[in-house]
């Protein structure tokens, strides 16, 4: 049985990811030379390795390892509760990371769902789909667009996180962000040796029919 890694994600418009995208390299360039100057033994960049412009996204629930017989039935789970909201607005708030700064991971730019109503798509599709018979993961939803990732074993990375982050919310423009969720995507992420590649299957728009994906990624969301 063929099988796909999938989720189901938030596509903020390409503008939004260009401006997160440009951000996030200008500040991995100014803390790195940061760090070189503060520790020249230590020649290099940040060990951070940075999303691909194309592949930022909000995920709101990631599905895993799926049976593609069963993308028919993610469709019709999602469908069930997009038909109950209309596009609904976002922001970009400051950066941050997982799980701390002490042992970093992730870094992160924060979404601001003031009105919840993304907390509440996310709640209603784990409903659905747990009806439909997939195991959704448990762990409290938090919104948020990853940037990078911190590579395993680098020693005590947290200084120069804490740099990149404090440069990547200067690097944002000063007023938040705002931009509009317009439909939830069903992604298929491939991991490839040159990192993840992901391709929009289809698109749920708010409040609306099913359509595929008309690019690779998917386009704005």
């Amino acid at each position: 049985m063929e099988r796909k890694r999938l989720f189901l994600a938030v596509n903020p418009p390409v503008e939004v990811c260009q401006q997160i995208a440009a951000a996030a390299r200008a500040a991995l360039e100014a803390a790195s030379a940061t760090d070189r100057a503060a520790s020249p033994h230590r020649p290099g960049s940040l060990p951070i390795r940075l999303i691909a412009q194309q592949n930022l996204h909000i995920t709101l629930v990631f599905l895993g390892d799926t049976p593609v017989n069963r993308i028919a039935a993610i469709q019709s789970a999602v469908a069930l509760c997009t038909e109950r909201y209309t596009p609904f607005e976002l922001a970009l708030t400051p950066p941050g990371c997982f799980p701390s700064i002490r042992k970093p991971r992730v870094v992160w730019v924060g979404v601001d769902d003031a009105q919840q109503k993304l907390a509440a798509l996310h709640a209603d599709v784990c409903v659905e789909l747990r009806r439909a018979g997939f195991a959704v993961e448990q762990r409290p939803f938090r919104a948020h667009i990853t940037v990078g990732y911190v590579r395993r074993g680098a020693p005590n990375p947290g200084d120069g996180v804490q740099t990149f982050l404090q440069r990547t919310g200067e690097e944002l423009p000063a007023q938040p962000m705002r931009f509009s969720a317009q439909a939830l995507w069903l992604i298929e992420s491939s991991l490839e040796q040159s990192g993840a590649q992901h391709r929009g299957v289809w698109a749920q728009p708010l409040g609306g029919e099913h359509k595929k994906a008309p690019s690779r990624r998917g386009g704005g969301g």
